[in-house]
């Protein structure tokens, strides 16, 4: 949804359930059956321990280890992940709440632990997890690539988009509202598009050299 100060809010996509053409896709009704599911498993314990289940049995392995391992194989290392080993799992699960979380302190009984041996300006900063400049990609060196892809009559054609909307989005982007990480999710739709349902022959269009410079470092 995209809307400014005192606009009605229009959706990007004319339906609001989507699922991949081949029917395995997942609709916003079946997304939350799934996490009503796990809720309802977990009703018998604390706030913080049903959001700990409720990740671990969605958010962890559907989308952070996906991502990781994805990631890590395509640049052909071996990926481990220590904390997840089924018995130290087992033991954090069973801890006392306040060695978990304390005031605003997270992980607390780890960073106890690692108190002598991990600097302090590493245990106490902030969480970044990975992100990535969608931001400055797509509003500088990527911009004439997205644009001729969004912008592309084959694109325009197949009616997921709403133009106007998707214009609206670009132009917004350009004079510095936030919408980098919807750009790119719409570029890569339209990419897998073509690739896979289109079956497109040979290489799809090539982002600049410099972008792809940008994501090898």
């Amino acid at each position: 949804m995209i809307a400014g100060p005192g606009e009605v809010e229009v959706p990007v996509f004319p339906d609001l359930e989507l699922t991949i053409p081949d029917g395995q896709g997942m609709s916003w009704l079946q997304f939350e059956e799934v996490m009503h599911k796990y809720q309802s498993s977990s009703a018998g314990y604390g706030l913080l321990e049903r959001m700990l289940y409720v990740d671990t049995k969605t958010w962890l392995p559907d989308d952070l280890l996906v991502k990781a391992d994805k990631m890590t194989m395509a640049n052909s290392v071996e990926l481990r992940v220590p904390f997840l080993d089924h018995k130290l799992l087992e033991f954090a699960a069973q801890l006392p709440r306040d060695q978990k979380v304390r005031g605003l302190t997270t992980k607390y009984l780890a960073k106890k632990a690692l108190a002598k041996h991990v600097p302090d300006e590493i245990l106490q900063r902030r969480k970044v997890g990975f992100p990535v400049p969608y931001e400055a990609w797509l509003r500088n060196d990527l911009r004439n690539w997205v644009n001729g892809i969004l912008r592309d009559s084959k694109t325009v054609s197949r009616g997921y988009f709403q133009q106007k909307t998707i214009e609206n989005l670009i132009q917004r982007h350009q004079l510095g509202a936030a919408y980098s990480k919807e750009i790119f999710a719409l570029v890569v739709l339209e990419l897998w598009h073509r690739a896979f349902i289109d079956g497109q022959a040979g290489p799809l269009e090539s982002a600049p050299t410099q972008a792809h410079t940008a994501v090898a470092l």
